[in-house]
């Protein structure tokens, strides 16, 4: 379904020729610059899909009744909006849509992304549920917990009794609810090698791990990281918006991918504090990749290499590092390298620091994560589209991470809480 409005801009009076396709949500909200002006133009529509109708407000212009495409003077400003693909400005051409326009690049993945997209809108129906189990998996309420996980699965027993059963159910519940954002075949690949080596580690360092695995729980450490995790789950959900263009660009082979891709929700300044957010949750966690990598290659979490430069002397110690210097101390990680879009964290300083400039009309950030004293000269560039893909890739590993903690609490619930069959 795809409608033709007309606007002109509230504080240049330009005329904008807007062409919108609509996606498989009710309510739809697209976000754009002005060309000539840069303002924003916000458009809040609700679908009748059944009686193919819609209605809606209009933020930062003014509708034009009454015109036509073939009435439009081609010189005039031109965007072709959809939420799940990339936008695109420029010329209009009758019958070239955004839909056609990325079928063309998807060619037989278009099935395979049509499919993502009816998972994350799964998703998003169930948002309220979602929120819930969440909610009440932080807040300790075992019983209601065990409810609204029932309800979910649509099953009358899912024991939550015991905690090992409990942390079962909500990363069951964390799987299929997120499934079409975490990319499935990368984290079961993730969680397969992180179960065998952690399986080794244990059966090689019993006595090390079992110290580990008491230091994190005792001081609150594994626990907390997981809330911060936690919490941010209903908040990417929130931003699937901007999300979906970067599963499309998955889809997409290299030969066909563009550069200078749009983005149908051009708010930078509203989703920008997410990556931060992530990443802070990703400095933690790497907190527990680097004792893990220490157990395996010196026999104790607090070990760290000293043949590198300012080494920290203690796993409390790195805990305090700043996210960029993290990586260089965990040599060779169990599961490879991390992802330089993660790590580099150059985008995150500049967005805590205020050091970051958006031009809303060509989707292109600059930030400034040089120490310069007053002056702002040395940038780096990325556009929105570019964004999207880093916050999605961000999350990604999280998650990954977030299934690690997982991990680490069926260790200690089956191996080492029960203190007769204590070891260390």
């Amino acid at each position: 379904m795809n409608i033709n409005v007309f606007l002109t801009c509230n504080h240049c009076d330009d005329l904008i020729h807007a062409r919108i396709g609509f996606s498989n949500q009710e309510k739809q909200t697209f976000r754009f610059a002005c060309v000539k002006c840069a303002s924003p133009i916000i458009l809040e529509l609700a679908v009748d899909f059944e009686n193919v109708t819609w209605e809606g407000k209009i933020e930062g212009g003014t509708e034009v009744k009454g015109m036509w495409p073939e009435k439009v003077d081609q010189s005039k400003q031109f965007v072709d909006l959809h939420l799940d693909f990339p936008t695109y400005y420029g010329k209009y051409e009758m019958g070239i849509t955004p839909f056609i326009r990325a079928s063309t690049k998807l060619k037989d993945n278009l099935i395979f992304y049509e499919n993502v997209l009816g998972l994350l809108q799964a998703a998003i129906d169930d948002t309220v549920s979602i929120n819930a189990i969440i909610r009440f998996y932080l807040a300790g309420n075992v019983q209601l917990f065990e409810k609204n996980i029932r309800d979910y699965f649509d099953e009358k027993q899912f024991p939550c009794k015991e905690p090992v059963d409990i942390n079962k159910a909500l990363y069951q519940f964390l799987c299929i609810a997120f499934m079409a954002i975490t990319d499935p075949p990368g984290l079961a690949s993730f969680v397969e090698s992180a179960h065998q080596k952690l399986y080794e580690l244990y059966q090689a360092n019993k006595r090390s791990f079992g110290l580990f695995l008491e230091h994190i729980i005792q001081v609150g450490f594994l626990g907390n990281v997981q809330r911060d995790c936690l919490e941010l789950y209903p908040c990417v959900l929130e931003a699937n918006e901007i999300l979906r263009p970067a599963l499309y660009y998955e889809f997409v082979d290299d030969d066909n991918k563009e550069t200078c891709l749009r983005v149908g929700d051009s708010d930078f300044l509203k989703h920008k504090g997410l990556l931060q957010d992530i990443s802070e949750v990703i400095s933690r966690q790497l907190v527990l990749v680097a004792a893990i990598n220490n157990i395996n290659k010196r026999g104790h979490y607090d070990l760290f290499d000293s043949k590198i430069q300012k080494y920290p002397k203690s796993l409390d110690e790195f805990a305090n590092y700043p996210f960029g210097a993290r990586s260089k101390y965990i040599d060779d990680s169990l599961w490879g390298p991390i992802a330089t879009t993660v790590t580099m964290n150059h985008l995150r300083n500049a967005i805590a620091h205020y050091k970051v400039e958006y031009n809303e009309s060509t989707q292109e950030i600059k930030f400034y994560f040089k120490l310069e004293g007053m002056k702002q000269e040395r940038h780096e560039k990325m556009t929105y589209m570019d964004f999207t893909v880093t916050l999605l890739e961000s999350f990604r590993w999280m998650n990954k991470f977030n299934h690690l903690i997982k991990m680490l609490y069926v260790f200690w619930y089956l191996k080492y809480e029960p203190r007769e069959n204590a070891v260390y």
